[in-house]
Order: structure tokens, then C-alpha cells, then sequence
């Protein structure tokens, strides 16, 4: 894709931790386009302007490739992050640009590799912080009063694989704060040591959260954001003053919803100031709690005297931000959320406000959260994970009619040179999540039922989004290499037994270890939607006879006359029901069609009766453990609409998501705020209002 041009960065510097490197290019006449991408992520600025964040991401040692129009321009700048960093956002590659102009006809101007292309050291980025979370890079600390960074000597890099970028460009809106909600006075408090094991932040404290073979933290600690920002305490709340914030005060301010993006301040530093931004997607006790879904929501900011133009560089999802001066003084002249979401999605229009409030929350996390690849969420992880992508796939379709995100998102996990994953896993066992890496977090670092998901995915993919046939047979040998990597697993009556890795149902007791141990039903469930989905994606007879028997096997054993039981462990040689109970259980049975309202009428009346949104305030099945909305909720809606039952889907996705979508304008993890407020799948709670207003003929 590059015709002239070669990855280079800073001379032996390519595998350091959190360096950003500033390049600055003059453009000659004749102009026309950038081609370019980076081993991470890049700023590129026009004539000083913001022009795009990117690129999007790919598979291990592959980078999707962008043009930008630069037509006119006189002078690009290009921040780039070199990370080289175990997360769950990028791969772990040694850092690069790679980038090339050119003119109208094609022919290279200017070329990396070739071209000799100034270039600093970012001066005022920070580099040794804490990292936001486990999950992600660092946090974004500034010192914009420190000198120019040094020239760099850059040396040529050897070629990855390229890719065509093939999604849309992230969308850049700007959005205003709506209001100044309150004004704080800000106290020194003590941090609680369990917060800050070892001294430090708790996202620091393993050798690989940083990478593999580095020391346990920064053996140079610039800024211990981790603790700054949990010494800070917020008293005095009042209404918002119209001046400049001034030193010991905190200003809170508040957007129409919850959107991912790069924050914008536009300000003046009457002296030397010291200035902290706490964001956050919700409100906890009127404020924002920089830790709510453990990851570090700030970013530290010290300006001299004078005019500031800033730019945070990763994108965060927020509704509101606190900017919190501790010394100076700040004037702010313009604060933005520049958003880094996806395209725009098709307009639907509901006359019931309360279901019109809930569509455009769903489209709205669908946007955030479907920019590159689908992703959990656009705050803490911004991961690529399996399961999710099954419903965001859904929702790609359905919101835009079309398939890019989704095939680049399955084209990762087929051009890949190589997952990085802990040696146990079996054979043949694909990530979790992708790209990013899991051999980390130990223990976790692979769900099989999620690879059961992926072919689920794949077969829809391929059958009702008219998929690229090269991703469905690329993805071949992955699927049948998912049913080989089973059979030692398969017991006397072909059901799993004892699965591999974190056995994943959902959030839920049915996501205990003595529920899920043993022959867990609901996997076994899904064991045979997988083969079912690949033996017809790929006209194997077989693989669909062997659901069939899994299913058969599953009911007879699993349905105790009164519900099915989610697992069964062997004791002196027999396999025995536990009599561990959960209703995200009887939803997998009946999504995954083990179970009909015809072959099970009873169970059936029990669950459209007894349960549902407001099972907690009335629930006369106090020994069946409650489901939780990822992913039983979504399961019971299948369950209900593939049953025709609609008018109660519409009910209860009232109940579900309308305190949700009034609260912040997104969809949740979990049916409480403790997780992340604006996820990815929870947009198929619009897709199936649009199914509703079809068959209902709502208005």
C-alpha cells in the first residue's frame, strides 16, 4: 500500500514504554493526500488544526492504512504514541510511523524512510504515570512548561502487513457542555492504603500489565497519579460561579449524554496552575468518582502563565468533567467534547418519548462503541471481545445496513500473525478479545464459550450480512480447530465436561465456580448453537446431526421437571445435578432452542409470568438465582421475540433500559452502574424496538 515510504521512530527506541514522538512536515506544492498509519495511534494536525485520530486497528502485525485530503495545507504535525505496552486495546508491537504525501497523480513527495522528516521527543507528555487501568495504556499527564523535547535520529523499521482501513473516518463532532453544574472547594484527604498497594497505583503492580520481561513499575516515577487524584477531596458544593476557577477550587460541569471522545480546553492560566480533569459517565452523590468501573478517569495538567490550547490525546467516554485547580488560576474559554465515535446511524422515530429516549440511547452506544472494531466499551477497556461483537453485529446491520466495522473486526482474528496466549490454553482455543492481549491478567486469558459465540457470529455473518466469503473460509480451519480443541472434553454422552479457561455464562451467580464446574448446561447449550451454525455456514451435516444429539442430551439431562439445572458434577463416576438453579439459564435453553414453549409449556408460563424486570420486587422463585443484563436480560428478550411475544419484549424493555437511557443517555453493563455505562451490545435494545415498531406498527 506504501509505495516509497518505511516504518521509521527514534533510533533504538522502538520497544520503550509510553514515548511520543512529534514529527513536523511541510507540504510542497501540489499536495493532494497523506497515506499513513502507526504502530498504535496517531494525532495528525493540519496547519495546526485537529485533523483525525487514528488508525483504525488490525491483527497482530498488521496496521490498516488511512488518507487524509491535504489539499491546501502548508504543514502537517503528527503526534504519535509509542506505547509497547500489554493491553487490551492494541497489540504489542514496536512503535512506528509509516506515512507518505502525495501529489495529484500519485507520485511520492514525501516519504518516511526515504525523506529526511524533523522529529521530537513529545516534550511535555509525561511518560512515567500509572496507566488508567489494567486493561489500557497510561494516563494522560501533561507539563506544558517544560522545554521542547530533543531532535530524534530515526532509523528505518522493518515492514509489517498492511490493510486497506476500510471503515469510516471517527466522526470529530464537537460538542458544549450543556451547563456549570456546581462549583467545590477542594481538600487534601488520606488515601486508603488498599488503594495504593506497594505505594503505588494497583493498574501498575505486575510485570506484565506494563510488558512482558519489564520491572513491576517505572523504575523513574514522574507522577503517581493513582494517589494524587484519590488525595483530592470536594466539599462545599454550590451553585457554579461564572469567573475564573481559582486555586483550591473544582468546577463541574455537565454534557447532553455520555459519548466517547478527546477533551478540548481552550483556556488562560492567569499564573502557573496545576489543573486536574475527573471525568466520569454518570454522577455518583451529585459528583464524579474517578474510580467507579476500575479504571482512572483523570488527567493532570501543569500551564504557565498565558493561553492554552489542549487536546487530551485517547479517547474517553463522559458526561461530565471536573476541572479541579490546586495551584493558579484558569480561565476557560472553551471546553469540548471532541468525539471519536462511528458513523451515523438511521434515524428511527417512536411517538412514545419513552421508547424515542430509549432508541437514541441504544444508537447512541452503538455509535461509541462501533468506530473501528466493535468494542465492550469506549472508557475502561475499548476491547475487541467476542460475545459482544455477536449483538453489536446485530446492531451494525440493522442501524447502518451495511458490515464494515463487523469485517474488520472478524478479518482481525483471521489475518493475524500470531495471538499471544498463555501456553496451557488448548490447542486451536482463539482469544477472548482481539486485538490486545490477555496473557496478563492470569487465569482469565481465554473464554471458550466466547469462541462458541465467534462461529454463532460468523455463520450470521456469512448467511443473513452477506460477509466477504475470503473471512468466512479464512475463519474455517479457526472453527473446526474450536470443535477439535473440545473433543478431549467431551464425556461418555458427548456434553462438555471440565471446560478449559474462564468458563463465562454471564455476570451473574451463574457465573460462579461451583456453577459453572462440572457439566455446565448453558455452555453445552451454546456448544451446540456453535455447531449447528458452523455445520450449516459450511454444509457439514454432521456437525449439525451432533447438535441436534448435544441439545437431546442436554434436556434429558439438565431438566429437573421444574427448571432446567445449570450443572452437574461427577461423584464415584456418575454425573449428578447440583440443583444450582439460575434463570439465565432457562433463557440460554430457550434463545438457543434446547427448550420451546411447546416442549416445555410449564417452564415457558413460569418465565413470562414469574419473571422479568420486576422479578426483584416480586419474585416467587426466591431459589433461582437473578440474571444480570449481560447477557441473560438480552437472552430472555431473544427468548421472547423468536416466541412472538412482543407486546412483553416492548414491556419490558421499558423496564430494563429506561432508567438507564433517562440516567445518561447510553446502555449499561450491568443493570446497576458499577460497571461501564455505555456498552456495546446493550445497543441491540434498538434494534429490537426497530423490530417491535415493524410487527407492532408502533408510531
Amino acid at each position: 500500500m506504501f509505495t516509497q515510504s518505511k516504518p521509521v521512530w527514534a533510533k533504538g527506541r522502538s520497544e520503550e514504554l509510553n514515548l511520543f514522538l512529534e514529527f513536523t512536515i511541510p507540504l510542497s506544492e501540489g499536495s493532494e493526500t497523506v497515506r499513513m498509519t502507526a504502530s498504535t495511534a496517531y494525532h495528525l494536525y493540519g496547519d495546526g488544526q485537529f485533523m483525525a485520530y487514528g488508525p483504525a486497528r488490525a491483527g497482530d502485525g498488521h496496521f490498516r492504512v488511512d488518507e487524509w485530503p491535504v489539499r491546501h495545507l502548508k504543514t502537517l504535525r503528527v503526534l504519535v504514541a509509542g506505547y509497547y505496552t500489554s493491553c487490551f486495546q492494541y497489540t504489542l508491537h514496536p512503535s512506528f510511523l509509516n506515512l507518505e504525501v502525495l501529489g495529484g497523480r500519485g507520485n511520492v513527495l514525501l516519504a518516511t524512510g526515504r525523506d529526511e522528516i524533523a522529529c521530537r521527543e513529545y516534550g511535555a507528555r509525561v511518560r512515567h504515570t500509572d496507566k488508567m487501568a489494567r486493561q489500557r495504556v497510561y494516563t494522560e499527564v501533561y507539563d506544558f512548561g517544560r522545554p521542547q523535547g530533543a531532535a530524534q535520529t530515526l532509523e528505518v523499521l522493518p515492514d509489517p502487513i498492511y490493510l486497506p482501513r476500510r471503515v469510516a473516518p471517527f466522526s470529530n463532532g464537537e460538542f458544549l457542555p450543556e451547563q456549570a453544574l456546581k462549583d467545590f472547594v477542594v481538600v487534601s484527604k488520606a488515601v486508603p492504603p488498599e488503594l495504593t498497594p506497594f505505594g503505588r497505583s494497583p493498574f501498575n503492580n505486575n510485570i506484565h500489565y506494563l510488558k512482558p520481561g519489564y520491572g513491576k513499575y517505572f523504575e523513574d516515577n514522574e507522577c503517581l497519579l493513582f494517589g494524587e487524584v484519590h488525595a483530592l477531596g470536594f466539599e462545599q458544593p454550590a451553585s457554579a460561579e461564572q469567573g475564573p476557577i481559582e486555586e483550591g477550587k473544582a468546577r463541574l460541569f455537565a454534557f447532553d449524554r455520555a459519548r466517547a471522545g478527546l477533551i478540548r480546553l481552550d483556556c488562560r492560566a492567569l499564573r502557573d496552575t496545576r489543573l486536574y480533569l475527573i471525568y466520569d459517565e454518570l454522577l455518583t452523590g451529585g459528583d464524579v468518582v474517578p474510580r467507579r468501573m476500575n479504571v482512572l478517569n483523570a488527567m493532570r495538567l501543569d500551564l504557565p502563565q498565558g493561553e492554552h490550547r489542549f487536546l487530551s490525546f485517547e479517547p474517553n467516554c463522559f458526561q461530565y468533567v471536573k476541572l479541579c485547580v490546586t495551584k493558579g488560576a484558569l480561565e476557560v474559554e472553551r471546553l469540548a467534547l471532541i468525539e471519536q465515535g462511528g458513523e451515523e446511524v438511521v434515524q428511527t422515530a417512536f411517538s412514545d418519548p419513552q421508547l424515542q429516549m430509549i432508541y437514541d440511547a441504544a444508537a447512541n452506544t452503538y455509535r461509541q462503541n462501533a468506530t473501528d472494531i466493535f468494542m465492550d466499551c469506549p472508557s475502561r477497556e475499548r476491547a475487541g471481545w467476542l460475545c459482544d461483537s455477536f449483538f453489536t453485529g446485530r446492531c451494525e446491520a440493522a442501524f447502518t445496513g451495511e458490515n464494515r466495522v463487523e469485517t474488520n473486526f472478524l478479518e482481525n482474528f483471521y489475518r493475524q500473525t500470531g495471538f499471544r496466549m498463555n501456553p496451557e490454553a488448548p490447542k486451536g482455543i482463539l482469544p477472548m478479545l482481539y486485538p490486545g492481549d490477555t496473557d496478563f491478567i492470569g487465569g482469565r486469558e481465554y473464554i471458550v464459550n466466547w469462541n462458541f459465540w465467534l462461529i454463532i457470529e460468523l455463520a450470521e455473518y456469512a448467511m443473513l450480512r452477506k460477509g466477504r466469503p475470503e473471512i468466512v473460509e479464512g475463519l474455517k480451519p479457526s472453527v473446526y480447530g474450536i470443535f477439535e480443541a473440545m473433543r478431549s472434553y467431551e464425556n461418555e454422552s458427548g456434553l462438555i465436561e471440565n471446560m478449559p479457561g474462564w468458563v463465562f455464562v454471564e455476570w451473574s451467580r451463574a457465573n460462579d465456580k461451583d456453577v459453572v464446574c462440572g457439566v455446565n448446561y448453558p455452555s453445552n447449550m451454546l456448544y451446540a448453537g456453535a455447531l449447528e451454525a458452523a455445520g450449516r455456514m459450511y454444509r457439514d451435516e454432521a456437525l449439525i446431526q451432533k447438535a441436534e444429539q448435544v441439545r437431546e442430551t442436554v434436556r434429558n439431562q439438565s431438566y429437573n421437571g421444574v427448571f432446567f439445572v445449570d450443572n452437574a458434577i461427577r461423584q464415584e463416576g456418575k454425573l449428578l445435578l447440583t440443583g444450582n438453579t439460575t434463570e439465565t439459564c432457562q433463557y440460554y435453553a430457550f434463545a438457543l432452542r434446547v427448550a420451546t414453549p411447546e416442549s416445555h409449556p410449564e417452564l415457558w408460563k413460569k418465565l413470562i409470568t414469574d419473571f422479568g424486570p420486576g422479578r426483584k420486587q416480586r419474585n416467587p422463585w426466591p431459589d433461582v438465582a437473578f440474571s444480570n443484563a449481560f447477557i441473560g436480560n438480552y437472552l430472555r428478550l431473544e427468548a421472547l421475540m423468536i416466541n412472538g411475544c412482543h407486546e412483553q419484549t416492548l414491556a419490558e424493555i421499558r423496564g430494563y433500559f429506561g432508567f438507564m437511557a433517562e440516567q445518561n443517555g447510553a446502555l449499561w453493563e450491568y443493570d446497576s452502574p458499577r460497571g461501564s455505562c455505555c456498552h456495546g451490545f446493550a445497543a441491540y435494545a434498538g434494534v429490537l424496538l426497530m423490530k417491535l415498531k415493524e410487527k407492532l406498527g408502533l408510531d
